[in-house]
């Protein structure tokens, strides 16, 4: 799993509190990884992965979602004030 805030608040905080309930509700019989600030590569590239199967999970803005699905470009777009 993918993250981009170190220490004790943000995805990353986040992206941990994941990994010890599926540890603990699985009695360790599912482990998770956990990669943060881009040490897989940037958005694109996660996005890449997903799609190859390198990767199970990832979080990350809409915007490089965007090449893959179409419909988010939407949410990303530049709006007049």
């Amino acid at each position: 799993m993918s993250g981009g805030f170190p220490g004790k608040i943000g995805p990353r905080c986040g992206g941990k509190s994941i990994v010890d309930e599926v540890d603990k509700a699985s009695s360790g019989k599912y482990t998770i990884e956990l990669f943060s600030n881009g040490s897989l590569g940037d958005q694109p590239k996660a996005v890449q992965m997903l799609k190859s199967g390198e990767i199970d999970v990832a979080e990350f803005s809409s915007a490089p979602l965007s090449d893959v699905v179409p419909g988010l470009a939407f949410s990303t777009a530049p709006t007049n004030p």
